[in-house]
Formats: structure tokens, sequence, C-alpha cells
């Protein structure tokens, strides 16, 4: 893998990832003051809501769009995007070239200057710069599939990577772990914000006293699974209320708190029991737009930067609510991370360079299981990777890993869990999220863990059977 600390961040005019399916790409303030890249695919009336959140290295696209294996053809190039006529086309071209800029889909400046010169005829749009067609694909990924079942998509880039920005304007490193989770919840009060608001804005109609809202679902992988389960631990310590039960909901069906792993499906040892959402009415008719969301501020007392409050004008009985997360191969142990005699070293002098140097790259990080994984990080322009993970990021990760076991009491016994793990993750080894189900997250009253066996790795929406994993989702989520 190569060196790439900094990732090349898309030039005015540039379309990185023309085939992701052009999600609205929105900009959320984190508690730390970082302006964070949100990306929206949105169904009409939505069943249920998926918030995605990526591991370390990688960015939302990369991580949860698809990619083609190396024997997969090509497909197809999309047609350059016709201009408008030249009547207003100099409005119109003004009116979309700043944030398009941002996210990386941006039209070509010469092409507008063209158009604002009025030549009588439309002009073709080129794109300039390399582009990315073997990943980040929005046709057959984990996105358009919940799009179909009526579930409206989200997937925000941490802080440091992807296109929001970093702390000290470093890529791929943080002041505190927890606030990665603290961007999380950032990400799902803008989303509970965005669902409520799309009246507003020609999206589903209001939910009414016999219409619940829909339920949001963590998604999280890797570094990523940890966030999100942090994430809740928090909420959960300062009473968000995004993690509060509905005053108005049913009661949840009672079962008994996990035991034994029951029979699953051939791929997996599983336990607990399925959580089923709020139905709703399905359509997979994407929205358009970019509607404001509204962060909160913690009162006074809670946790530093804990954003706790609830929207203004919010009533409590028709709020959106997270009531299930989902953290695939989440990094619940760090057995592997500190393993091999230079990690071991390195590991024991990481409190001091994380002070003194704590961009040092100094954590050697795993190769994926399958190679071409690899290649494609080092080849995405925003993915970020470096050789080794900062010294700062190791040392939080050493720390903070034990405590997200300590603190797990703190998650709301009513929010369902669901952990998919590789039992050959070669990254990330499965005894952590083994003992989070059955020690540490006991309380929690529906949970559920599957092992994957056979050739599995850590990337598991990447990686080929990623199809499985999501067909074991789509039936925990009964959509």
């Amino acid at each position: 893998m190569g060196r790439k600390f900094r990732p090349r961040l898309p030039a005015p005019g540039e379309v990185l990832y023309p085939l992701d399916g052009s999600p609205a790409v929105e900009s959320v303030m984190s508690p730390s003051g970082l302006k964070l890249a949100l990306y929206a695919w949105r169904v009409q009336q939505p069943k249920a809501v998926a918030l995605f959140i990526h591991g370390v290295q990688t960015h939302a696209r990369f991580e949860f769009l698809r990619h083609l294996n190396p024997g997969e053809p090509d497909l197809p190039s999309p047609a350059p995007p016709a201009a408008a006529a030249p009547a207003g086309a100099a409005a119109g071209a003004a009116a979309q070239a700043a944030p398009a800029a941002a996210s990386g889909t941006a039209a070509a400046p010469e092409a507008a200057a063209k158009e604002r010169r009025g030549r009588g005829k439309a002009k073709a749009v080129r794109p300039i710069g390399r582009q990315c067609l073997r990943w980040c694909i929005y046709e057959g990924s984990w996105v358009q599939q919940l799009n179909r079942w009526g579930c409206s998509v989200y997937a925000g880039d941490l802080q440091s990577f992807g296109l929001s920005e970093g702390w000290k304007g470093r890529r791929c490193s943080v002041e505190r772990l927890d606030n990665f989770a603290m961007d999380v919840i950032a990400f799902a009060e803008f989303v509970a914000a965005d669902i409520s608001a799309r009246p507003a804005t020609g999206g589903s109609p209001a939910p009414s006293g016999d219409q619940q809202p829909p339920p949001i679902y963590l998604v999280g992988i890797s570094m990523g699974g940890f966030s999100v389960i942090r994430a809740l631990e928090i909420m959960g310590e300062t009473h968000h209320w995004l993690v509060r039960e509905a005053p108005t909901s049913e009661p949840p069906n009672q079962e008994a708190p996990a035991g034994p792993p029951r029979q699953g499906p051939p791929h997996s040892s599983t336990q607990g029991a399925p959580v089923e959402p709020p139905e709703g009415a399905p359509s997979a008719a994407l929205s358009t737009g970019s509607p404001s969301g509204t962060l909160t501020e913690a009162p006074t007392g809670a946790p530093s930067g804990a954003p706790t409050g609830a929207p203004s004008g919010s009533s409590d009985d028709i709020r959106p609510r997270i009531v299930g997360c989902v953290a695939l191969a989440p990094m619940l142990s760090i057995e592997k991370a500190s393993s091999g005699a230079y990690n071991r070293t390195m590991t024991k002098v990481g409190g001091v360079l994380s002070r003194v140097a704590p961009h040092l790259g100094v954590v050697k990080v795993p190769p994926a299981r399958l190679p071409w994984v690899d290649d494609q990080k080092n080849e995405d322009p925003l993915v970020t990777c470096p050789l080794k993970i900062p010294a700062r990021l190791a040392a939080e990760v050493m720390a903070a890993v034990p405590r997200v076991h300590l603190n797990a009491k703190f998650i709301p016994v009513h929010i369902a869990l669901l952990i998919i793990h590789a039992r050959e993750d070669s990254i990330v080894e499965p005894q952590g999220s083994i003992r989070f189900m059955n020690e540490s997250g006991a309380h929690i009253q529906k949970r559920r863990l599957d092992i994957l066996e056979g050739e599995r790795g850590h990337y598991l929406v990447i990686e080929p059977g990623n199809d499985e994993v999501l067909a074991a989702i789509k039936e925990w989520l009964r959509l």
C-alpha cells in the first residue's frame, strides 16, 4: 500500500464518483467545530432510516457503496450531462457551482463559462480529472437495496476522513476518540431533524398522532462500529432524547435476554432475538434537495460536547428515535492491533508519542484479506492510507476500547443490537464482539451476534458474500 497521508480533494469541476447515485451532500457541524460531510439517499415515506458510519482510513461512499471485483467488467460510464439552454443558463450554473465543488460532483467551470457567453446552443459538460468507476457504485449496492426496501440511507464522513474537516487540519487523526462518537450524535440529530423537515420540503407527510415516525438505525463498521456503540453509551448516560422510548409507542415485545447461541443461518451462530421497526409506507422514489438540520446543545452538567437537547418545536410523540444498532466487525478488541514486536513496543511508548508527536505514524495497519481491496484503497483519492496509524489515534484506541466495555451499562435496554463479525477477521478479532454480547451488553433485551464462518474478512460490505450479510440485516430489521 502506498504512503498517502493526505487525500487529493476534488478540484472544481471534477467528478470523482460519477456512479454514486448522486446523493444530496449536507454539511453538519460537529460539537468540536468541524464541518462534516453527510450523504443522503432518501426515499419517500420511509419505513426506516439507516445512518452508516465508516471505519478507519476510508470514507462513507468508499465503505458502503458497491465495489467491482477484479473479474467483473467495468460498468458503462455515465453520459456527460447536457448543459442547460442559453436562457437562464448562467443563473443555473452559478447556483450549482458552490455546493457541487465541495461535494466533488461539480460541473466544469469551463463549460459554465461557455454557457454564460450564450453561444445559442447547449454544450456538453465534460468532467475533468480521473474518475473512480470500479467502486463507489450505487447500482447493486447496499444503499440501493435499502432504498428499494423503503429505507432512507444517510452516510457520514467522520472528522479527518473523506470530505470532512480534521483536527488541526490533519487526516486520519483525532484529539479524542470520543469525538468520533460525538460526530455520530451530530449526524443522528441532523437526520432526525431532516426527517421531521421533509414535509416542509415536499417529502413525506408530517407524522400524525396515529402515524409513528420512521425508526433510526445506526450502522457502523470497524472503527465506525465502535463509534456507534460508544455514541449509544454517551446518549444513554446523558439521557439524550434520541434514545428515549417514545411515550406514545406500544411497548416492545418482552423477550428474555440472550442466552446460549441458538440455531441460525448456515453461515453464522446467533444470539438473542430480532427487532421489528414500526411499519410505514415504502417507496423507492428518491427525493431531492438539501434541507437544513438543527444541531442541539448540551445542557449544563452534560459531558463536554454532548448534545442532548431536543429540536425546537418538536413533540415527544412524533420525533424520530434511534431504536437499534448494527455493528459490523466492530473495533471492540485490540489484541491484533497491538500484536507483533514492533506494535507492542510502540504501544508502550504510544502515550508519550501521542503528546509530543500526535501525528507521527506508529502502529502498522494489517492488510485486507483480499489484496484488491487495499489496491482500491490506495487508488481512491479520498481514502487516507498511511502506512501506520498516527500516535494520538493509536493511543486513544488503546485506552478507549477497554472503556467501551465498562460503559456498555449506559446503553438503554430497549435499544436493539446486532453484531456481525467474521471468525477469520484478520484486522479486528471477533473476541471483543463475543465478550460485548455475552458480558458487557448482557442487559440489552434484544441482541444478536452472528459469527460468520469460512472465507470472510474484515470488509464485510465490500467483499464477496456481502449480500448474505445484508440479507441478515434485512431479516433483523424486518424490512
